[in-house]
């Protein structure tokens, strides 16, 4: 799993990526309420295994 450092405008971002070999589906994994990707790593690098190339963003927790 690589974690990289987008831009989007003035703000940054952080993504992890798993990526599948070739021609791949893509599946956006978005955790909510500020959850971080690393914590469904098993989950993520299932898809991965099976062939899908993973991007699942980075989210700060959200005020209520």
């Amino acid at each position: 799993m690589l974690t990289e450092r987008l831009n989007d405008g003035d703000d940054q971002f952080d993504v992890s990526l798993h990526e599948a070999a070739g021609n791949s589906p893509l599946v956006i994994f978005a955790v909510g309420s500020g959850g971080q990707p690393e914590r469904y790593a098993t989950l993520l690098e299932s898809f991965a295994a099976a062939g899908c190339t993973v991007i699942a963003p980075h989210f700060a927790r959200l005020a209520s």
